[in-house]
């Protein structure tokens, strides 16, 4: 048995079926097996798994973390591979993660999403365009992006350890409940010690949450990545070069709400040019995903992506602030 692949499962009777067709077609060489973890799913989700030869492990719910740990713990191979259950696999996927794993100097392994998705709707295209612009489009020159990059973390929705490293850190923190910040919080500590590799050409392709869930996983994840940050001196490329864009966004709608207010209290109307010309320079910092979406899709989605990236950009800047003062309360509370 070469590599284990290890999936939480809660819930996801719309995507284990796809999740799991896509690791059994896959073209590898070697042999592999799979851990389904049931965490407590309520759905017809664990009926689906039973259909495939699979190892299932039944667990109260716990959470991913749990989950993860769990299936990691039972996994026979020294390779492990954790795949969320609403990512499906391209055919070569398996078999480039585990050749990068199989060598001395690679600890972990990470993919990046395609920017396409897996389900249909604008949300989800959108979401899947802007995973792909603001972790590696944005990021990386060409050449950079021609060959596997050390000491950065793509997100794919699948990453691949060495088990006696995974052990050594030991495993995901069990107090993280749902699918929220476990992964960044381990990763904080493999960035101290440990070889990582990050390869854009491996893809998989995801099934992206509605609008409403997506705006409480990106409040989420910001507000919580804040303690990590300033605990853990958490750091990614895309965090730092991405910090203007986001930025850009929330200081656009603030210095509208500030025209707005001086306009109808003084009948000023000089604070619209300077909204006008922060807004420009957002524009201009987003202009290869809006020339992206108009090729792959059409005007109107191009359109779409500059108001849906407006609107997270404002989501996340308000989750950073909340999870900064969060901190500041908790460190003064402590001292």
């Amino acid at each position: 048995m070469a590599i284990t692949i290890i999936i939480p499962l809660y819930n996801a009777e719309k995507t284990i079926r796809k999740c799991l067709n896509s690791i059994f077609e896959s073209e590898f060489d070697n042999k592999f097996e799979v851990i389904v973890v049931n965490d407590g799913t309520k759905d017809n989700s664990l009926d689906i798994v039973k259909e495939f030869d699979v190892k299932i492990i039944n667990q109260p719910n716990k959470g991913a973390a749990a989950a993860k740990n769990n299936g990691a713990h039972n996994a026979e191979t020294d390779l492990i591979m954790f795949l969320d259950s609403d990512v499906i696999l391209y055919k070569d996927t398996l078999q480039k993660i585990y050749n990068h794993l199989i060598k001395e100097d690679v600890d972990y392994v990470s993919v990046r999403y395609s920017k396409k998705p897996a389900n249909n709707k604008w949300i989800h295209k959108y979401k899947a365009l802007a995973d792909y612009c603001y972790t590696y489009e944005f990021i990386f020159t060409k050449e950079q992006k021609s060959k596997p990059i050390k000491q950065v973390v793509l997100t794919g929705g699948l990453e691949g350890y060495k088990k006696k490293v995974f052990e050594e850190l030991g495993g995901f923190d069990n107090k993280i409940k749902g699918a929220d910040v476990e992964e960044e919080k381990l990763i904080s500590k493999l960035f101290k010690k440990y070889h990582m590799l990050s390869d854009g050409n491996i893809k998989t392709k995801h099934h992206f949450p509605n609008f409403k869930s997506l705006v409480k996983a990106y409040y989420s994840r910001t507000k919580n990545s804040m303690e990590l940050i300033e605990e853990n001196d958490y750091s990614q490329p895309y965090l730092k070069k991405n910090l203007i864009r986001t930025f850009l966004g929330g200081l656009t709608t603030s210095a509208l709400v500030i025209s707005l207010i001086l306009f109808f209290t003084l009948n000023l109307i000089f604070p619209f040019y300077i909204t006008g010309g922060i807004f420009l320079i957002f524009i201009l910092k987003h202009l290869k995903m809006y020339i992206i979406a108009l090729k792959e899709y059409n005007v109107l989605f191009s359109i779409y992506s500059l108001i849906m990236s407006l609107f997270f950009a404002n989501v996340i800047c308000f989750a950073g602030f909340i999870g900064v003062i969060k901190n500041k309360l908790k460190n003064e509370k402590i001292s």
